[in-house]
């Protein structure tokens, strides 16, 4: 077995298979687990080698392990299997060392937790930036003098205290690659440049103006600051001998707009310089500010944990005694996806790997074994450089190997990638199918409407017998995740669709009931109470009557309710929420401010189709992937700084100014630069999606502004779909009787209505939501309230929608309030806006719920009656929900606000 080895793994290839195997085959060969070290990136791969590990050595006769395992030890198999129960004995009893590094760094940083103020028992959580930060942080600004400078730099830049915060935060993530006592020494702050540029640009129009340029053309030159001259075509120009300028130029003028680019070069560095050296200034109050609140809190970020331990063994302990601290030094060291390591975590493990491989040629056995696949290095955005493989593995002296068979994926899906990327991915080393895998399934589809082909497609295939839970959809943003599962959820009706984003705590159902509770104790409102029933699964008649005192604490109420009620599963959630609630100070405190409760489920449900975004999926693997086209162009960079790396190296900073390329060339080639990274980004995004597909792969493509022209793809299809042999009970319960209406035919969309939207298209969404919003807002259904609520929206969806849409939303609201038929249901109702309500184990949002003595009604707002039939299934779902809540008479409308009127229908005049 080679004691020193960086291994290649391409997506599918055994990966695990070798970490196992050689972890396993250590042991074989006399190390104690205590001396192995394992380092993930994620609990669920930490889990996963344990596991696998564990079923290994349990199952060791049957596994195709054994043989692998023989040969990298040369014991022979028989040998190997009589020493099975000593190995896994072995292996139960020892202090097991596989983790995330994560776990790994918190494990070293609490033996060290006195040497940063802090006691042992810390806990981490992924963000620590909050109000009480900040105003931490203008408290030091203000104690140290600081105050001035950071408002004077706010308001000359622009900029908020959070986009301030952004960039220290940068800062902070690039701290172990900067020296940051020289790099605010080399820094300087004042602006001299301004004045010399516009007498430049003035000389030049004046000479342009004096020898006969047309007006139109001498506009050209007037700019009202100096970013913007910065963006004009003829700074991007060697000088003025082109188009109708060549006629006026001289050596003169020419000379002059070198000399502009000269001076514009200089100003851009001055205004770096000040911008940095301002961070740099308020920096350190950030940092106070951050271990204070640390201190205060006993709590870290990752960030902060990794950062501050990067400090201590940098500055403060040696390794001789960080190993004597560690109870004895491990001599074997496996880290998994060693293409995702930061530089500050690669600079924590370097030391570690040196001792490891300074042994070399010592009596102790040591190995070092690195796996990684720069092919799906997709976390960039958060400090992870896929150099550092290459680095580690030379700068270690290791040998170097590749697997290079797909385990994972079906013939076509394997050839087919391989056929996309060959050309694409620098050094790209082709799969081969392994060849008990079937031949599988794969389509590239173009469509002008995405979504519409997406849901036809999705519907035949689960009419082909694929499986909810076999099918995997890939989007590359949450926000589009989400678009995608409301699409899926309302189109098609009873299917069930789960989404990897994370889900927050308020939202479970249970807890969501036990919340409804509490507003019933609190508001006595019936519909609390029927929530609670049904988000609980309580039947109220089944238990004592009870006597809540909601003069407690909210904790102690919620522990009573849970206890009286019997509701002890989901028990991790439940006891999360539980700790949560003391940091109320009484029951009307959580009533009107629980939603600030913004932790995400610990648990987790994987119940019918998944869609998550392509980061989200790695790691994973779907008998069936769909991947979707961008829904929408992606924002441009709003990052502040630009950071120029050489492979590993962090050359030099600098400030992002438009058209900055046009006059300084280092500042182009870095911008160059960044734009190879980023195209690396999404070619190794794309190839992490499209080698999540066991058996069947669909890429659904737009025909313009598609995120797939970098591959040059094609429509295609090749092979059938692979359908799953185990059943699936029908996506719609068959025993429940759900009134089916007529079918009254398609019906065509007015010119007018919702500028032609088309169901499930992105911007027919985002409209959807801003109106509903709107609605969901108002004070009350009077055009008095109408601005207030305009201006709410405006502050929401402002950045989506455009002003003509906005106003458009205002005016359709307008009209609803104007509506005799809306008027009439309202009048002398009370009123629930967005009520939730349980119905059939799902949660079901309504947009207006109005009681009145002896009928309730539901009203359903629509922006367009493209979906007509499939909008009555959904609302006659919630009138049969309500009259089954309420056991009284219950009225269904849809609204549909159109952009000249307001459309009501009754479905009782349907029935």
């Amino acid at each position: 077995m080679l004691p020193y080895l960086a291994l290649e793994a391409s997506a599918g290839s055994g990966k695990t298979f070798a970490l196992s195997v050689r972890y396993i085959s250590l042991m074989y060969l006399g190390v104690n687990p205590n001396k192995i070290l394992t380092l993930t990136f994620t609990n669920k791969a930490a889990l996963e080698m344990k596991v696998k590990i564990f079923e290994t050595l349990k199952n060791l006769e049957d596994s195709n392990e054994l043989h692998e395992i023989s040969r990298l030890t040369k014991i022979s198999t028989d040998k190997i299997l009589s020493k099975k129960p000593k190995i896994l004995k072995l292996f139960l009893n020892s202090d097991i060392k596989i983790s995330t590094i994560d776990s790994f760094f918190s494990s070293i940083l609490r033996k060290f937790s006195f040497n940063i103020g802090l006691m042992p028992d810390f806990s981490i959580d992924e963000e620590l930036i909050d109000d009480e930060l900040i105003e931490r942080f203008v408290k030091i600004c203000q104690k140290q003098g600081l105050y001035k400078s950071l408002i004077l730099f706010s308001v000359r830049e622009n900029k908020k205290i959070k986009d301030i915060f952004s960039l220290f935060k940068t800062i902070y993530e690039k701290e172990c690659e900067l020296d940051m006592v020289n790099f605010v020494q080399t820094l300087t702050s004042s602006y001299t440049k301004e004045q010399i540029i516009w007498k430049i640009l003035e000389d030049i129009k004046y000479h342009f103006a004096k020898n006969g340029l047309s007006e139109k053309l001498l506009k050209t030159f007037d700019v009202s600051n100096i970013d913007e001259l910065l963006d004009k075509g003829f700074i991007s120009k060697e000088d003025f001998n082109y188009w109708s300028y060549k006629k006026y130029a001289d050596d003169n003028i020419n000379t002059l707009h070198k000399t502009l680019k000269s001076e514009l070069v200089l100003y851009a560095k001055e205004k770096e310089a000040y911008i940095l050296r301002e961070i740099a200034k308020q920096y350190s109050a950030f940092k106070q500010a951050m271990y204070d609140e640390a201190k205060n809190k006993s709590k870290l970020s990752f960030l902060d944990m990794t950062n501050r331990l990067y400090s201590i063994l940098k500055d403060e302990i040696s390794k001789d005694f960080l190993y004597f601290r560690m109870d004895g030094n491990f001599t074997h060291l496996l880290i998994d996806e060693f293409q995702d390591t930061s530089i500050v975590q690669y600079k924590i493990i370097e030391p570690f790997m040196e001792e490891i491989v300074a042994g070399k040629g010592t009596q102790e056995h040591r190995s070092l074994f690195i796996v990684g696949d720069t092919k799906q290095s997709i976390y960039r955005f958060r400090g992870g450089s896929k150099e550092l493989f290459s680095y580690a593995a030379d700068s270690m002296h290791l040998q170097k190997g590749v697997l290079d068979t797909n385990y994972r994926s079906s013939h076509n899906v394997v050839n087919f990638v391989n056929n996309i990327f060959m050309d694409k991915i620098t050094g790209y080393k082709k799969q081969n199918p392994h060849p008990e895998k079937p031949d599988g399934f794969v389509k590239v589809d173009f469509s002008e409407n995405l979504i519409d082909n997406f849901i036809s497609n999705l519907k035949s295939l689960l009419s082909d017998g694929i499986l909810e839970s076999d099918i995997a959809i890939l989007c590359f943003t949450n926000s589009e995740a989400l678009s995608i599962k409301d699409a899926i959820k309302h189109e098609i009706e009873g299917i069930k669709v789960t989404m990897e984003a994370k889900q927050k705590l308020i939202n479970i159902p249970i807890i969501s009931g036990i919340i409804d509770f509490i507003f019933y104790l609190y508001f006595d409102e019936e519909i609390y109470l029927k929530n609670f029933e049904i988000a609980c699964a309580k039947s109220l008649d089944n238990y004592a009557p009870w006597n809540f005192n909601i003069n407690v604490e909210v904790f102690e109420l919620i522990t009573d309710i849970i206890n009286h009620f019997e509701i002890f599963y989901n028990e991790e959630d439940l006891l999360y929420f539980t700790e949560l609630s003391r940091n109320f100070k009484d029951v009307e405190d959580f009533v009107f401010n629980y939603t600030k409760l913004t932790q995400s489920s610990i648990s987790k449900d994987k119940q019918g189709i998944r869609v998550l975004t392509i980061h989200k999926s790695k790691g994973l693997e779907f008998p069936t992937v769909l991947i979707m086209d961008r829904l929408k162009r992606p924002r441009n960079s709003t990052e502040t700084l630009l950071f120029d790396y050489d492979g590993i190296q962090l050359n030099n900073i600098f400030l992002r100014i438009k058209g900055r390329e046009n006059v300084d060339t280092d500042y182009a080639l870095a911008k160059e630069k960044e734009k190879v990274y980023e195209g690396e980004d999404l070619l190794n995004a794309q190839y992490v999606a499209f080698t999540r597909a066991k058996n069947n792969l669909i890429i659904f493509a737009k025909e313009k502004n598609s995120a797939f022209e970098n591959l040059d793809l094609q429509s295609y299809e090749t092979g059938k779909i692979v359908v799953s042999e185990e059943k699936e009970k029908t996506t719609i319960q068959e025993d429940i009787d759900i009134y089916i209406p007529e079918k009254y035919g398609s019906q065509k969309q007015e010119k007018n209505d919702s500028l032609n939207m088309k169901s499930g298209d992105i911007y027919s969404i985002d409209f959807g939501l801003g109106l509903h919003y709107m609605l969901e807002i108002i004070g009350g259904f009077d055009k008095v309230f109408v601005d207030d609520a305009y201006n709410a929206l405006k502050n929401r969806y402002g950045l989506i929608l455009s002003e003509e849409d906005l106003i458009e939303i205002k005016n359709r609201v307008l009209g609803l309030l104007e509506d005799k038929v809306f008027l009439s249901l309202i009048d002398g109702g009370k009123i629930h806006k967005e009520q939730p309500i349980y119905y059939d184990s799902e949660r079901k949002q309504l947009d207006l719920l109005i009681e009145k003595e002896g009928e309730i009604i539901v009203l359903d707002y629509k922006t367009s009656n493209f979906s007509y039939e499939s909008h009555l299934v959904q609302v006659e779902l919630y009138k049969r929900a309500l009259e089954d809540i309420y056991k009284k008479k219950c009225s269904a409308y849809l609204c549909y606000l159109k952009h000249e009127s307001c459309e009501i229908i009754n479905l009782s005049d349907k029935s």
